[in-house]
């Protein structure tokens, strides 16, 4: 993190040394008065097992205490709730809630399982609870870059943008998730997102329908079975970029 902090035009930093993670922190967006117009928040959703169970990192519950002890900071600061959008790496599990809920809508394309918290640190009931947040996006899973619209909250991913690491329908075109913010006069605030590819081109991202029968009850590699093979399967996919454990990781099979 010190590394990439000195970058040049780099927003990067240490996040308080006091609770998991090392990228925890906040950047303010300010208005043309030099006021905070918006929020983008930063949470380290670190790498493997979360809270002694195996399977993929998450924030952890000190993150999220921190989160909303800032958050009630902010508010009181700026003297009022100013919203924002939240990143981290690992999806919160109501990205696979909102996947199984045909009433969520949803626009994009998903590609492979959803790859989220091994255990359920009740951030998304933090979120809610702070009413500050557009919306949350995760990056991890390749080949997902659709968006929900979950009790009101964006919950989404953004794009494969390099060429390391795994490949797929989605993966082998990068691009990025582009954010707009708008402030009008009045100080009121919009907010736009959208896919813009490697070629220039901005895709159409159309409505995901909900496929009969492909409920998935559980986040990918968070049951590794008896004996551990699709942990170690993901875990190689995502560390080595083995091509048949990454077949394996995203249930494409062997």
């Amino acid at each position: 993190m010190s590394q990439d902090a000195q970058n040049s035009f780099s927003l990067s930093e240490d996040g308080p040394t006091a609770i998991h993670g090392a990228s925890n922190y906040v950047v303010p967006i300010l208005d043309r008065d030099g006021k905070p117009a918006a929020y983008i928040w930063l949470m380290d959703s670190s790498d493997t097992d979360c809270l002694g169970q195996e399977g993929w990192g998450c924030v952890y519950p000190d993150q999220v205490s921190w989160y909303l002890e800032t958050s009630r900071r902010l508010a009181k600061q700026d003297g009022r709730v100013v919203p924002g959008i939240m990143f981290h790496h690992i999806p919160l599990n109501e990205v696979l809630h909102a996947w199984n809920d045909p009433d969520v809508p949803m626009h994009g394309t998903k590609g492979e399982g959803i790859c989220c918290f091994s255990v359920n640190t009740g951030l998304f009931a933090a979120i809610k609870e702070a009413g500050n947040l557009w919306g949350v996006f995760h990056g991890h899973d390749h080949n997902n870059d659709f968006v929900a619209v979950y009790e009101g909250v964006r919950l989404g991913f953004g794009r494969k943008s390099g060429y390391g690491g795994y490949g797929g329908s989605i993966a082998d075109h990068p691009g990025s998730r582009v954010f707009e913010l708008s402030v009008a006069q009045n100080g009121s605030i919009t907010w736009d997102t959208w896919i813009r590819l490697e070629t220039g081109e901005k895709p159409t991202q159309t409505s995901v329908k909900h496929p009969y029968g492909m409920r998935e009850d559980l986040c990918c590699a968070a049951n590794p079975g008896p004996d551990g093979g699709e942990l170690d399967a993901a875990h190689a996919c995502r560390t080595a970029n083995h091509p048949e454990a990454c077949r394996i990781a995203v249930g494409l099979g062997e």
